[in-house]
C-alpha cells in the first residue's frame, strides 16, 4: 500500500492503548512555546551582545560557545533579530614588498610604452604592401 511498516506498527500500538481511532490518527501539533524554548528574549540578548562585541565571529563559533545548534543561531539572527548574515569579501593585502614589486612592474611597462611611442613617432614609417608590412628605418619616400 505504500505505508511504512513503522507507521502501521505505531498505529497498532496506539489502538491497543485506546479504542478512539481519531485520537490515534490525529497529528499532534507543537505549540509555539515549544519551538521557542531556546530562542527566548534572554538568548536573543546574548546573541546580540556577542555580535556587538565581535561582529566578525562566525555563527559556528557562537553556537559552540552557547552550546546550541548552528541552525538555532541562524534562525535567531534571521527571524528574531531581522538581520542577514553574509561573508565579508576581502581583497589582497598590499604589503611593502608587494607594493615595491608593483611599482617596479609599472615603471617597466611605462618605459616600454614610452619607447615604443618614440620609435613609432620619430624613426619608423610603416608602408603597407599587399600581404606585407615593412618597417623602414629613417627612410622617407
Amino acid at each position: 500500500m505504500g505505508i511504512p511498516f513503522s507507521k502501521v506498527s505505531d498505529i497498532r500500538n496506539g489502538l491497543k492503548e485506546t479504542t478512539d481511532v481519531s485520537a490515534v490518527l490525529e497529528r499532534k501539533t507543537k505549540s509555539k512555546e515549544d519551538a521557542r524554548k531556546t530562542r527566548d528574549p534572554d538568548f536573543i540578548a546574548k546573541v546580540q551582545e556577542m555580535i556587538d562585541e565581535d561582529p566578525t565571529k562566525s555563527m559556528r563559533r557562537m553556537s559552540d560557545e552557547l552550546n546550541t545548534s548552528k541552525w538555532t543561531i541562524n534562525q535567531t539572527i534571521r527571524q528574531d533579530m531581522k538581520c542577514k548574515s553574509y561573508r565579508l569579501q576581502t581583497g589582497q593585502i598590499l604589503t611593502e614588498a608587494t607594493r615595491g614589486r608593483r611599482v617596479l612592474k609599472c615603471t617597466r611597462v611605462l618605459k616600454c610604452t614610452r619607447l615604443i611611442n618614440r620609435l613609432i613617432n620619430k624613426h619608423f614609417f610603416v608602408t603597407v604592401a599587399p600581404l606585407k608590412i615593412d618597417f623602414l628605418h629613417d627612410y622617407v619616400r
